[in-house]
């Protein structure tokens, strides 16, 4: 099974952490849904006849799209690929598009899941990372959702933001616990580069994420989660049973994927490509009949790393047996070896014939990680 990734890279205003690639100016969105539509006919023979099971809306603010544009970019899509039946599609939105008209809108299309940018019911805590919706919003949008009977429903939090104290983020946790969303994203504030963020506290205006007080939001998150039945099954991924976000476990899991739209990435299994990162480029070479894109070859030995990095951020954890057949006994052997550390550390456990982060581990895993790899 494969999944496709469509990039939909407008907004509103750009949030003050925010690095993924967006545009403000809405001025070019219908050419570029007619690209995004063109390329879909180019790229429909990218994954030589294997089914899609997954489809997902990203950006930037996919919401800002008209309920009839996603249907149209899904029926071409349905046109030019395998897809199952009753797929998982997913549309990322935002607090502040969701109304009535809108919820009966995308309910016309295949749209089956939605992923809502909540990052906090606090105000001041949303006032200070940039976000234009209230707490307000939030709540009203996430229960519209509800009583429309949309409930197949992911919610974001972001965590460590200065000033968030446990009691607002154990708040915000009890929130969406209240309201029963089956899938909670939870991700700790990142200072990325060349973002408002990034200058901001460059310039003394804020204070850094301070480390402590991540891990210790990071665990009562988790240990909030846990005593509701939530699955920690992924490093900043929660989720009621049989609620696991196929798309998102399709990268973790090192299946096909196929990103569509300026700056989207895919992968085949063998190659890496990334289109270009500029919408006006990325329409004039689709309105020539061509993709504008960089690749590189995925070696035997990045695709060992990559299974590592991206297996080990899982509760699977890197598969023991699995590696070894896939990437021979010597790498087994490697794993081992760069594991003895670690796990006399306590940071890896073995698990179900698996390596796998333990609890302490969690906060380390991007380290743990490159500590395994081969050279």
């Amino acid at each position: 099974m494969a999944g496709i990734y469509l990039h939909i890279p407008f907004c509103r205003h750009k949030c003050a952490y925010c690095d993924f690639f967006s545009s403000v100016s809405l001025s070019n969105k219908s050419e570029y849904l007619i690209a995004l539509q063109q390329e879909i006919r180019l790229q429909s023979n990218y994954f030589e006849g294997e089914s899609i099971s997954s489809i997902y809306f990203g950006g930037g603010t996919p919401s800002l799209l008209e309920p009839h544009e996603i249907h149209q970019l899904l029926n071409y899509i349905f046109e030019e690929f395998s897809v199952i039946d009753f797929p998982e599609i997913t549309m990322e939105a935002n607090p502040e598009d969701i109304n009535y008209d809108w919820i009966c809108g995308i309910r016309e299309t295949q749209v089956n899941r939605i992923s809502l940018g909540v990052q906090s019911f606090d105000s001041s805590v949303l006032q200070h990372i940039g976000r234009k919706h209230t707490a307000e919003k939030s709540f009203n949008s996430i229960q519209l959702l509800l009583d429309e009977g949309y409930n197949n429903i992911t919610a974001d939090l972001i965590y460590g933001i200065p000033g968030q104290t446990d009691d607002i983020l154990k708040k915000d946790i009890n929130t969406l616990i209240e309201f029963n969303i089956p899938h909670i994203s939870a991700y700790a504030l990142t200072v990325e580069e060349k973002t408002l963020l990034h200058r901001q506290i460059k310039q003394g205006k804020l204070s850094p994420p301070d480390e402590n007080q991540m891990a210790d939001q990071f665990y009562l998150i988790k240990d909030s989660l846990a005593q509701m039945g939530y699955e920690h099954y992924e490093i900043s991924n929660y989720c009621l049973p049989s609620h696991q976000a196929k798309h998102n476990v399709s990268y973790w899991t090192g299946e096909k994927y196929l990103g569509l739209g300026a700056s989207a990435h895919s992968y085949d299994g063998k190659i890496r490509k990334w289109n270009v990162s500029s919408i006006k480029e990325y329409i004039q070479s689709l309105q020539k009949g061509k993709i504008l894109c960089e690749s590189e070859e995925i070696s035997p030995i990045m695709r060992h790393n990559e299974y590592i990095l991206t297996h080990l951020r899982t509760k699977w954890g890197v598969k023991l047996a699995e590696l070894e057949k896939m990437f021979g006994g010597q790498a087994l052997l490697s794993l081992m070896e760069n594991a003895k550390t670690p796990l006399s550390e306590g940071l890896l456990l073995i698990k179900n014939e698996a390596i796998v982060l333990s609890r302490e581990g969690m906060l380390l895993a991007d380290r743990l990680s490159s500590g395994l790899f081969m050279e």
